[in-house]
């Protein structure tokens, strides 16, 4: 199972990025779980609780954060 995140304030971005991950996971029978945030500290808060992401796809632009510019993750 892979877990893939998706991060983007474009709602439409975030579902066509969804369909096409699922579509291909289901050619390739591929077990995948895909969380979507459309808010960076949305996705601060998933890893700060040391949930696991093995892809994420993060838009370098937010609203309020940049991807570039990431949350402090404490071990």
């Amino acid at each position: 199972m892979y877990n893939i995140g998706i991060c983007d304030d474009g709602k439409s971005i975030c579902a066509a990025l969804e369909k096409m991950i699922l579509q291909y996971a289901g050619k390739k029978q591929v077990p995948v779980e895909i969380k979507i945030w459309y808010m960076g500290e949305g996705l601060c808060d998933y890893l700060q609780q040391k949930q696991q992401i093995d892809i994420l796809f993060l838009d370098i632009e937010l609203f309020q954060m940049t991807g570039i510019c990431s949350c402090e993750i404490k071990k």
